[in-house]
This record gives C-alpha cells, sequence and structure tokens, in this order.
C-alpha cells in the first residue's frame, strides 16, 4: 500500500492513471454485486470503460479519473452534459453489435458513471452516479 501511495504523489502518464481508476471502478461494482462482462469495448462513436451485468440487466460504466485533494460531488461537474451526451451515443451504438462480443443478450438498462478521486493519502474515494435507462435524454 505504501507504494501506491508514493505512486499517487507523482503524477503519472494518464493512460496508466485511467487503468488504475478502471480496475478501482470494476472492483467497486464487483462489490455492489455486478460483474464485468467486457471492458474498453470500441464502438463506432468511441469507446466504453466497461459493461458490467446485475441480476440480468446490463449496464455500460464510464470512468472518470483525477488525482485532486478536490472533493468534487456534483455530477455536472465531474461528468459535464458534453461527456454524458457522448456516452449516450456510445451506449447506442453497443446495442447494434460490437466485433468480439456480437448483439448483446439483454437490453441495456442504464449508465453508470464513476469517478474515482486519489487524494495524497494513496487511497481512492469512489463516487457513483447513475442514469437509467428510463430517462428520455437515453432512450
Amino acid at each position: 500500500m505504501l507504494q501506491l501511495v508514493a505512486w499517487c504523489r507523482k503524477r503519472p502518464p494518464r493512460h496508466i492513471l485511467g487503468s488504475l481508476g478502471e480496475w478501482v471502478a470494476a472492483w467497486f461494482l464487483r462489490t455492489q454485486g455486478f460483474s464485468i462482462r467486457a471492458r474498453n469495448i470500441r464502438v463506432f462513436t468511441g469507446e466504453i470503460d466497461l459493461l458490467m451485468i446485475r441480476d440480468g440487466e446490463l449496464y455500460a460504466v464510464e470512468v472518470r479519473t483525477r488525482l485532486s485533494n478536490t472533493k468534487i460531488d456534483e455530477l455536472e461537474q465531474t461528468f459535464p452534459l458534453t461527456k454524458r451526451r457522448k456516452c449516450r451515443d456510445n451506449a447506442r451504438a453497443l446495442s447494434q453489435g460490437v466485433p468480439g462480443i456480437g448483439m448483446l443478450s439483454g437490453n441495456l438498462m442504464g449508465l453508470l458513471y464513476v469517478y474515482v478521486r486519489f487524494s495524497k493519502t494513496g487511497f481512492p474515494e469512489i463516487t457513483l452516479y447513475e442514469e437509467d435507462s428510463a430517462d428520455e435524454k437515453f432512450a
């Protein structure tokens, strides 16, 4: 654990920080009853970080990771509207099939936004936001 703390005090490359954040988010979601279906899924509109399943329902997950001592509680601050629109487009594209995964065996029930923040202590703080498919913006 001390190595992680020391590592977080430096400024790691973005892809490494992103990969660590996705790993932490996947671990957190597994503790909430989700199972991983796929990671880093490329669709023609972009990428979906994680595809998770719980009780037979599929969820697309977008992960945002930051090194910061500033706590952000608002969804709009963490995931601006333009980013959420892009995530919805990616989720719609996912329902049309993905190479290597094929067509989804079930409806995509919603989007999960996971914000992972590493402070100087090195311990992650995780915030989960959920957007249901019932939202007219997603449907």
